[in-house]
């Protein structure tokens, strides 16, 4: 069964839209190194200021740099129609989604290694937080949606 795709999906200049959960998806993927950035952000500003407090607590490394490629992605996504060339864009076409599945499947395999290790001592959060890597996994690898969109990311150039 084909995906029919809408005029509603096509924005005034003929590109396809970003789905919202995709671009909510990416987003969620790319957390740790966003949590990274506004906190550092946030400290150099508070320290502007005068204000001296202890730093905050960081997220795990190996987190970290599970979170790059979804953050590069994510930016690409963001830039689309400021992009230079095709290159970015027919890498994003040809290899965006299997990056997210993997950034996904990284990043769980990560916090339930995490969860295994404290035993009884598990956080609801982070409970929560391997559902929801589950479905964006499942979003990800089933959604026509984001198929469509990678697909058809580099039409333009």
């Amino acid at each position: 069964m084909r995906h029919k795709i809408d005029l509603a999906d096509f924005d005034h200049n003929g590109n396809l839209k970003t789905p919202l959960l995709l671009l909510l998806s990416t987003a969620y993927l790319s957390r740790y190194l966003l949590i990274f950035l506004a906190s550092g952000l946030s400290t150099f500003v508070a320290a502007r200021r005068g204000i001296g407090f202890d730093l905050p607590e960081l997220p795990p490394v190996a987190g970290l740099f599970s979170s790059i490629p979804a953050a590069l992605i994510f930016a690409l996504i963001l830039t689309r129609e400021k992009l230079l060339g095709g290159a970015l864009a027919k890498y994003v076409s040809q290899y965006g989604r299997p990056v997210l599945l993997l950034t996904a499947v990284v990043q769980a395999i990560f916090l339930f290694y995490m969860l295994m290790g404290e035993g009884h001592g598990n956080s609801l959060f982070k409970v929560i937080d391997l559902g929801l890597l589950g479905y964006v996994t499942l979003y990800i690898w089933r959604s026509r949606s984001s198929q469509v969109y990678f697909r058809e990311f580099c039409t333009r150039f």
